[in-house]
């Protein structure tokens, strides 16, 4: 493609073909456009050029992530393009040699998990769908050098889970549209189970990522045009494979042969009964809703093109240069030489040694270089690949007072001519780009160094990578070592600005990102300071706490869409009792509060709960988090001295844990990792889930709500309800789950509290239609009942299904369905539009919940820790006021 407006012109024609065929929707018109060194479109006067995933990670900010998906997603739907194959959420464990380089983001999975879930966010801000790669992970993955071409996953399930499978997990908490499945092998996933190719196994699509991690958007392979998969299978046989594992569309990048062979693979495969024209339907629907979502017959029979980009122009390229300027990472700089300068009056003679390498692309920036390379002859003056570098060269000269000499190396090494000039310099800079590909860089780089460290006249050695950080990360014999992470334009000119000191340096290489936490906090600091914890005073730190609450919703998502309303309720009705604490650190002079932690107190259970810790995003790694911490815990400690105390709260319903699953609402899972490091390796861990129905009176009618097994009634007189040994007899066989839903005595006054409301709650029963006997029970409360106070999020037309009941001697499913069914037919006639609930793990099926039209909108992690270790552990201190 020539640029900008040819692609749009492509696609225009494509669609309109498309249309004109009767299609009810437009075409996926899906593109590789990572950024950085990956763009299938190109830099060039039209399209602007951001950095690759690694290389924004580099720059942590997460606004700015997603600022430049949304940016990238504007310019690709000027062109036509509908569906970026992205973001990669491959977490990096095996750097060396890796094919994906610096399309990955970090070794950090929950980095990977933030950044991922940002990159999804932005790039539906810009209207296109998206597609998370490559499940399930090539972090780890391992190509020998047989000639085989099979990448493999040596992970076991257990590793996966705790690592690799996290990104995955928080794409599909954020909505992502689809995911592509590798072609690896995996011959360690389960015992007695060799998968040759992930894509093609039903284990690895349906059973792992359609049921264990719940996606319900659309599996797309790999391509299959892997040379080891079409020499063993053939595309006919390899297409049939996939769509039988559970793929929904399937990847032929290169060849229309190739296809044509797949096609008609798939068409025999459905003839012959192999493949069922109802698994063929469902995977059809499911892409049908991603076009519906993500298509527009007037976008994309029209889509506005060079014009188009022409007004985002300005303000995408000043944040690219922004993004650019912030991922420039100076890993080390041991002797103090940035930014290079003259210790003299005399200017200093700079070296500058580039490996010689095609450039990333043929239309980024080389138009005016190539033309230079030849002579009035047009004799070519420079070497192939030559180049590459040679911008740089002359940025630097642009500033550079002294004498710069550049020159290339390459798998030749280092020869005479380069001992001479490194002899000669005072400040040498050695360029390398992916070192493990390219070993000579890695031998030629250290002989330099050692140069410059024998040389009688001091100089100043600077190594600058400009792909994979990894390239000289861990070896501390280089004094100074920047990354880069491509070698595109504004990378080299952020270069430039960071080596003469026009700009600081903030990027931080992979592994090494700040931990965003909810506390903020990082346990190994020693020297973190002592901060001022209080009690709030409702009258003066109401506003401030709203504002706090607004300003660290990213990090705890659960209460991003929280109004003012939500927040009084809370903070007034909810939390005001004997029972709840709500502790402040803040500016004891502008009272701008910097950190909140909220507990709660259960008596009847003898539970306190750390329900909420969050700290200004502003104010991470100064020790507010664990200040916070340590007295919460004190103080629960020395007042109630209660059993157990528990990270989370279900009870009242505010955050029941860390999150391991939801969609647009749960924050990271960080937390969990910082209470373990924290002394709670041997809590008790249980799940639990927030599940919700949205815009119930589109719901088509349910069938369980007609059955005549039971009945059903809203009871409004307590006498005619024995709560006390109904609870008991119902929740007896769970009083080892720990759930403080269900505690019989917190259910019962639950219960007593709905009878004593006068409105705004329901008592729903189901009895046996034979003999009258009460089989379940809930309460539907919505937000002007008594108990609501336990349900602080719920807006004016929500409504929380409370305090479900269900006798378990009966048929406990089947029960439970008419229940659910009886309550959406009861919401319907109190106008309620959305309804939500919570399971505790191992009590009722989640598969009726969700079988009656509920969806998962989180699932929690919630920890349990006795209150005996917590103080043999520290953990508790003696208080000297506030």
């Amino acid at each position: 493609m020539i640029g900008a407006a040819q692609v749009t012109k492509l696609i225009s024609d494509l669609q309109y073909t498309a249309y004109e065929a009767g299609h009810e929707h437009p075409l996926l018109i899906a593109i590789d456009q990572e950024n950085g060194g990956c763009n299938t479109i190109a830099a060039d006067d039209d399209i602007r050029q951001f950095p690759s995933a690694m290389g924004v990670v580099a720059g942590n900010d997460r606004d700015r992530a997603k600022l430049i998906a949304t940016a990238t997603a504007k310019e690709m739907k000027c062109l036509g393009v509908n569906w970026i194959l992205g973001p990669v959420l491959d977490v990096v464990s095996n750097p060396s040699a890796h094919p994906l380089g610096v399309r990955m983001m970090d070794e950090d999975p929950s980095a990977v998990s933030r950044f991922g879930a940002d990159f999804i966010a932005g790039y539906h801000d810009g209207g296109v769908a998206t597609c998370g790669k490559h499940f399930p992970s090539y972090g780890n993955v391992q190509v020998d050098d047989t000639g085989a071409d099979i990448p493999c996953v040596p992970d076991t399930m257990e590793e996966l889970t705790r690592k690799a499978f996290m990104p995955f997990q928080s794409a599909i908490q954020e909505g992502v549209d689809s995911i592509m499945v590798g072609a690896c092998a995996m011959p360690n996933i389960r015992e007695g189970l060799d998968v040759k190719h992930a894509c093609l196994s039903e284990t690895v699509v349906s059973n792992i990522l359609r049921q264990r991690l719940r996606f319900p958007g659309v599996i797309v392979s790999e391509c299959l045009e892997v040379e080891s998969l079409h020499e063993s299978l053939g595309f006919g046989q390899a297409a049939i494979m996939a769509l039988s594992a559970g793929c929904d569309m399937l990847m032929v990048c290169h060849s229309f042969m190739n296809q044509l062979e797949a096609i008609e693979g798939v068409q025999t495969a459905l003839e012959n009964g192999i493949l069922s024209e109802m698994q063929v339907r469902d995977s059809a629907q499911r892409i049908s809703k991603m076009r519906r979502r993500c298509t527009s017959w007037s976008t994309a029979l029209k889509p506005s093109g060079t014009s188009g980009l022409s007004t985002l122009a300005l303000s995408h390229s000043k944040l690219a240069r922004s993004a650019y300027e912030s991922s420039i990472t100076v890993v080390r700089d041991t002797k103090s030489v940035l930014p290079i300068r003259s210790t003299t009056s005399q200017p200093l003679e700079l070296l500058l040694l580039t490996p010689l390498l095609e450039p990333l692309s043929s239309l980024s920036n080389m138009g005016e270089h190539i033309k230079e390379t030849e002579s009035s002859t047009g004799q070519k003056q420079y070497m192939e690949g030559e180049l590459t570098f040679r911008e740089l060269g002359l940025l630097l000269a642009k500033h550079w007072e002294g004498k710069i000499v550049h020159t290339s190396y390459a798998a030749s090494g280092i020869r005479p001519y380069h001992e001479d000039l490194v002899s000669r310099a005072q400040v040498v800079i050695a360029v390398t780009a992916d070192v493990s590909r390219n070993s000579y860089q890695y031998g030629f780089t250290k002989h330099v160094g050692m140069l410059c460290d024998i040389s009688s006249n001091p100089k100043q050695f600077i190594v600058v990578a400009t792909s994979s950080p990894y390239d000289f990360l861990n070896v501390l014999q280089i004094p100074t070592y920047i990354c880069t992470y491509d070698y595109t334009h504004l990378a080299l000119c952020s270069l430039v600005r960071v080596l003469l000191g026009y700009i600081r340096p903030v990027g931080v290489p992979p592994g090494h990102s700040p931990v965003i936490d909810l506390s903020n906090d990082t346990p190994e600091r020693k020297d973190s300071l002592g901060w001022l914890v209080q009690q709030w005073d409702p009258r003066r730190d109401m506003d401030g706490i709203i504002r706090f609450l607004c300003r660290v919703n990213d990090i705890w998502r659960p209460w991003a869409n929280m109004t003012h309303e939500n927040v009084h309720y809370l903070l007034q009705e909810t939390l005001n009792s004997p029972d709840s604490m709500i502790l402040l650190v803040k500016n004891t002079s502008t009272h701008v509060i910097y950190g909140v932690c909220i507990t709660s107190y259960v008596e009847a259970i003898a539970r306190a709960a750390i329900a909420f810790l969050a700290v200004d995003p502003e104010k991470r790694n100064q020790g507010i988090g664990r200040s916070l911490y340590q007295r919460a815990v004190t103080r629960l400690v020395q007042q109630y001295n209660p059993r157990d105390i528990q990270l989370g709260s279900d009870m009242p319903a505010m955050v029941p844990g860390t999150s391991t699953y939801a969609r647009k609402v749960a924050g990271p899972s960080i937390l969990m990792n910082w209470m373990l490091n924290q002394g709670w390796e041997e809590a008790i861990k249980r799940q639990t889930y927030i599940l919700k129905i949205s815009e119930l009176m589109a719901l088509a009618p349910l069938m369980n709500s007609n059955s005549n097994r039971w009945t059903f009634e809203i009871l409004t007189n307590e006498r005619e309800f024995d709560i006390t040994s109904y609870s008991t007899r119902c929740l007896e066989p769970y009083i080892q789950n720990n759930s403080t839903l269900l505690s019989p005595e917190v259910v019962q006054k639950m219960y007593h509290n709905a009878f004593q409301a006068s409105n705004g709650v329901d008592v729903l029963i189901v009895r046996n239609s034979a003999s009258k006997a009460v089989v379940a029970s809930a309460l539907l409360c919505s937000r002007q009942s008594l108990p609501a106070k336990y349900f602080p999020t719920l807006g004016p037309n929500d409504a929380e299904l409370a305090g479900i009941l269900i006798d378990p001697t009966t048929e406990v499913s089947h029960v439970l369905s008419y229940l659910l069914a009886m309550a959406i037919v009861r919401c319907r006639y109190r106008g309620i539009i959305n309804v939500e609930s919570r399971l505790a793990g191992s009590y009722l099926d989640l598969n009726v919940f969700l079988k009656a039209g509920f969806q998962i909108l989180g699932e929690f992690s919630t920890l349990y820790c006795g209150t005996s270790r917590l103080a043999q552990g520290g953990h508790v201190s003696t208080l000297n006021g506030n």
